[in-house]
């Protein structure tokens, strides 16, 4: 997963989702905005996801195709945790030296 604090939505890269739909139910199609476009895209809804020693219940997701992030590293990209996901989660800490990110 990457994090994007500049992002207010978590993101769940289509190929992951078509792994786990049997457990990820869609419950709306929503809107989804970035630089200069807004895309509509399945929401789904994850219950007990599980970061580290939190678990975090009612989270929505937009099911997108993230191949544009980056070129040669989407493809390691399973999504971006962003805000929505952010906001339950204990202080963030960046080491750029060890190249490690470490919450609480």
């Amino acid at each position: 997963m990457m994090i994007d604090t500049g992002s207010t939505a978590t993101i769940l890269r289509k190929e992951v989702f078509s792994f786990l739909k049997d457990f990820l139910p869609v419950v709306r199609i929503g809107r989804l905005g970035g630089i200069g476009s807004v895309t509509e895209a399945p929401v789904v809804r994850m219950d007990g996801l599980r970061v580290g020693s939190l678990i975090i219940s009612g989270l929505e997701a937009y099911v997108v195709d993230v191949g544009a992030i980056g070129e040669g590293g989407a493809g390691s990209v399973s999504g971006v945790f962003g805000m929505s996901l952010l906001r339950h989660m204990p202080p963030l800490h960046v080491d750029f030296n060890a190249k490690t990110v470490r919450f609480g």
